[in-house]
């Protein structure tokens, strides 16, 4: 695994100049489509993005920023990691901006409806990218009554809800992230106070365009401990699988693969009353 070492712009000089780099670049360009394929794009999952961007356009942008200085990260971040990262942003950026909201039906106008379209498509098929759970036919009223009943059973479980936001945002992060930090409620509340975070824990673009943990503008007494958590808000975009899950919340992962198969099973019967209300999927016709 590759290090950033000085920054981030030198390491990525390095790596361009390695006979691996071509297999590399594809496999980010594979990484951003497989992200662009998950996201509702002018009202159509997999749609087309505002300006017709393609994943070579995504992994572009974020190397023309680090090129010019404007994306950076701490000495001893996977370099790898730190890329994958910086397109998942990028794709979430663009996937909640004017140009993409703005031109999808009314119903799909609330960014929250958006994410959970994503976070759906994501959670059915965790293994393979068969992105064809909404049907063009599924932007009606009954739809939207089905996606008000799933947001409903969600919210009646305050940890379902803590993972379904880790499904659905691009970085999320709770106060059991920093049980090694000392007074994590105080924390949580100066970095929503900063605009690192918001109400319900999603990581900002004010957090991601810091440089590195010195940038990081915190309360006095957690200066000491500002370099762990800025990599601890760094890797909220990490976790996907159940066990990063369990340690992220601080929690035992049989109870995580409890509710996962709780979500999982909601889901199926979801997705069956989807193909019910829009009388069968649009592939098998």
């Amino acid at each position: 695994m590759t290090k950033v070492q000085n920054n981030i712009k030198h390491t990525l000089e390095q790596e361009i100049q390695k006979n691996s780099w071509n297999a590399l670049w594809l496999g980010y360009v594979c990484f951003a489509n497989s992200l662009l394929a998950e996201r509702v794009w002018q009202g159509k999952v997999g749609g087309i993005p505002p300006g017709g961007l393609d994943g070579e356009d995504i992994v572009e942008t974020v190397f023309v920023k680090i090129f010019d200085n404007t994306l950076n990260c701490e000495i001893g971040v996977e370099f790898e990691a730190f890329i994958k990262q910086s397109i998942k942003a990028t794709v979430s950026h663009l996937a909640i901006s004017k140009e993409n909201v703005l031109t999808v039906s009314q119903f799909f106008e609330s960014k929250d409806a958006i994410r959970v379209c994503n976070m759906l498509d994501f959670a059915s098929y965790p293994e393979k990218c068969q992105y064809k759970m909404f049907p063009s036919k599924m932007f009606n009223l009954t739809a939207e009554q089905i996606i008000s009943e799933f947001l409903q059973f969600i919210k009646k479980d305050a940890c379902l809800t803590k993972i379904a936001k880790i499904f659905v945002f691009n970085g999320v992060v709770f106060e059991e992230c920093f049980k090694e930090i000392y007074d994590s409620a105080g924390l949580m509340k100066c970095l929503i106070s900063n605009g690192y975070i918001d109400q319900k824990g999603e990581v900002q673009n004010e957090f991601w365009i810091l440089g590195s943990s010195s940038q990081m503008k915190l309360d006095e007494k957690f200066n000491s401990q500002k370099r762990v958590i800025f990599l601890i808000i760094a890797r909220s975009v990490m976790i996907e699988k159940p066990r990063d899950i369990a340690e992220w919340m601080n929690m035992d992962i049989r109870v995580i693969y409890n509710i996962t198969k709780k979500m999982k099973r909601y889901l199926l019967s979801f997705k069956n009353k989807m193909k019910c209300s829009n009388g069968g999927d649009d592939d098998e016709k």
